[in-house]
């Protein structure tokens, strides 16, 4: 993250993916597109973001809300995305 720039800037329109590491996402990529579930994918490398977010991955809501948060990938991702985004 640059100088200056909040980490709210970097969230999309829709469901924000936030990874404080550099873990391979795509398998979450390719999950979210197949369901059609809006997802930005955002790595950020700043130790003071993740100590606010004291973890190492956050889905947030497009209304700015902490969906999830995690120190592992979910082991199931499409029961995490439904709950996330109502589908049950």
């Amino acid at each position: 993250m640059s100088e200056g720039v909040s980490i709210l800037d970097e969230f999309g329109q829709g469901f924000t993916f936030i990874s404080f590491n550099d873990d391979d996402v795509s398998v979450l990529q390719r999950v979210s597109a197949g369901l059609g579930m809006p997802m930005k994918y955002v790595q950020i490398n700043n130790d003071e973001a993740k100590q606010l977010y004291d973890c190492e991955y956050a889905i947030i809501r497009p209304d700015m809300i902490v969906a999830w948060r995690s120190d592992e990938l979910p082991q199931d991702i499409h029961a995490l995305f439904d709950r996330i985004r109502g589908a049950y």
